[in-house]
């Protein structure tokens, strides 16, 4: 049996953000500006990030695409 951790990969590094072209501005100066804050600090704000992102994504998907009651 394959071992399912085999197909996950790595993220990338803060360098290889920094140094993409094809990342965004914006993520680069937030990278760039909680570099230096606490790393734990910086990851929880980040995941609060995402899941405010998520929820508002999944509420303008369900207003384009489910008819109005």
């Amino acid at each position: 049996m394959d071992d399912p951790r085999a197909t996950v990969t790595a993220p990338p590094s803060f360098g290889a953000i920094l140094g993409d072209p094809c990342a965004s501005f914006a993520l680069k100066a937030v990278l760039s500006a909680w570099s230096q804050r606490d790393w734990l600090d910086a990851a929880e704000d980040a995941r609060m990030l995402a899941r405010v992102f998520e929820a508002e994504s999944d509420r303008l998907i369900r207003r384009l695409t489910w008819p109005s009651r």
